[in-house]
């Protein structure tokens, strides 16, 4: 009997999705990989791990199992670590137990709290632009989507006057993220104030995703949002340890609410058994010790890979986005050039792949995005193939330009 194929379309849902970021550069990376052409991959957050990190968890094994009580107790002390910290950099007291959950990181952690908050139709309103994971877990969530442009004639802040006209009212959750991904814009505690009144005036609840709140310098300190007065009771934010100590590998992060909030979370990660692993709990248990140190040696490698970056292609006068947060440059490109091909050709040229604008959004469209967070010898390498390409290509525009006049 022959075999028949079975022919089983993919759901909506999985047709909605956006293609993997920088999946459209394949093609490219691979004819100059051919060509023994080094790729130097900017596009994507890849830092290299603090030597402080390396030297303090040289002793944790990996591979040795730790029961589940072991798991349980060390969780509940890594907690209250949390809450100390919480309360020495922000200034808010939380109940380890009911207001500080555990999730398996940042992706994990936004995607249910979309299962666990929005039902099929329920509206949302998220940035744009933004990082794609708030769109693909609304989606997943069935959820109406709707955004709010971010610009900066509002300092890449929402207009929430704008929100509630286009029927704010009518939502049941709207996103953050501040330190911004991929502009790098910061919020003030004016702002969370005005956004926590008008939560509370439409029964809107705030997903705040804080996941590069410690990625700050020349002094300045991202203010938490449930740290304002009543705001717990209107948002749940989220943070992740694999930022807050620049280790990639480490999958463990937490959330942080009222119970009302944390409860259905809690449920819903336990549901599907989203629990951390022995060694990620050793690790963040560890690390919580020398938070500040740790944070601080982050902070000054990103300071000076921009420093680094913005002095090296000065005289290209690229229209770099001013930060003093979040690993990235956002670099509004020269008129007309739309980001996919701008970045397109960067990396045919130069071997120095970007993410362009689009990746984030129709709203950033006409800007690329760059990674600080590669090692400093990168970040120099990739400046100098741009500059060489740049001088290279204007030498040619004047060459032909003159041939013109005359």
């Amino acid at each position: 009997m022959p075999f028949k194929k079975i022919i089983i379309e993919s759901s909506d849902v999985v047709g909605q999705l956006p293609a993997p970021i920088g999946s459209e550069f394949n093609g490219i990376r691979k004819r100059l990989s051919q060509r023994g052409i080094e790729v130097i991959d900017l596009g994507k957050i890849a830092p290299p791990v603090p030597g402080i990190v390396t030297k303090l968890t040289r002793g944790i094994d990996s591979f040795k199992p730790i029961d589940s009580a072991t798991a349980k107790s060390i969780g509940s002390r890594l907690r209250e670590k949390i809450a100390a910290w919480m309360q020495s950099r922000f200034d808010v007291n939380l109940n380890p137990d009911k207001e500080i959950l555990l999730t398996t990181g940042n992706t994990p952690g936004v995607y249910y709290v979309f299962q666990a908050f929005v039902n099929k139709g329920d509206r949302v309103f998220l940035p744009d632009p933004s990082y794609s994971l708030y769109k693909s877990s609304a989606q997943s969530a069935g959820a109406e989507i709707r955004t709010y442009e971010l610009s900066p004639r509002t300092d890449f802040l929402p207009n929430l006057d704008m929100i509630g006209g286009a029927g704010g009212e009518l939502s049941k959750v709207l996103l953050i993220n501040y330190p911004h991904n991929p502009t790098s814009a910061v919020a003030d505690e004016v702002f969370y104030g005005r956004l926590i009144r008008f939560a509370k005036k439409n029964n809107i609840l705030i997903i705040s995703d804080a996941v590069y709140n410690t990625h700050t310098w020349q002094r300045h300190t991202h203010p938490s949002l449930v740290a304002l007065p009543g705001a717990r009771f209107a948002a749940i934010e989220f943070f992740t340890f694999s930022f807050i100590f620049n280790l990639p590998m480490l999958k463990l992060g937490f959330a942080v609410g009222c119970k009302e909030f944390i409860s259905p979370l809690r449920k819903m990660l336990e549901s599907f058994n989203s629990r951390p692993s022995g060694y990620d709990l050793q690790v963040a248990d560890l690390l919580m010790d020398h938070c500040d140190e740790i944070t601080d040696s982050v902070s000054d490698f990103l300071a000076d890979n921009r420093s680094r970056f913005e002095a090296a292609i000065r005289p290209r006068s690229w229209g770099i986005q001013a930060a003093h947060a979040t690993p990235f440059a956002w670099i509004r490109l020269p008129r007309r050039r739309l980001s996919l091909n701008f970045c397109r050709m960067l990396l045919k040229r130069t071997g120095v792949m970007t993410l362009p604008g689009t990746a984030c959004g129709e709203n950033g469209e006409g800007y690329m995005r760059i990674s600080l967070a590669a090692e400093p010898s990168k970040i120099n390498e990739a400046t100098n193939r741009i500059m060489d390409h740049s001088k290279f290509y204007q030498k040619r525009y004047r060459e032909k330009r003159d041939q013109h006049d005359e």
